[in-house]
């Protein structure tokens, strides 16, 4: 009995203990998609979570891999194309606690 106690309680303190350091934002991007033939600019709201221990957490990026071009805010991937993206500007609207 004494075991299946210690165990409960190990199992209740690692599921609280994983979303520790991990939190939740909101940022507007205006980015442009450039299509072989035309470029397509979108003016986005993204809600991502982010590390608190990662600096620049709140500015989004574009990267690429294996071809794939995506967006990057916080821990989130956004927009996968294989055409080429610039973002043209950003703003971080909040940075919530949650």
């Amino acid at each position: 009995m004494k075991n299946i106690c210690i165990l409960i309680i190990c199992m209740i303190l690692c599921v609280s203990c994983t979303c520790i350091g991990v939190k939740n934002g909101k940022c507007r991007v205006n980015y442009s998609v450039v299509y072989p033939d035309t470029t397509i600019t979108y003016d986005t709201i993204f809600y991502y979570e982010y590390d608190v221990g990662i600096h620049n957490s709140h500015t989004p990026y574009v990267s690429s891999s294996r071809g794939t071009n995506y967006i990057k805010l916080g821990m989130d991937f956004y927009n996968r194309t294989t055409c080429p993206i610039r973002i043209n500007s950003y703003k971080t609207i909040s940075k919530n606690d949650n």
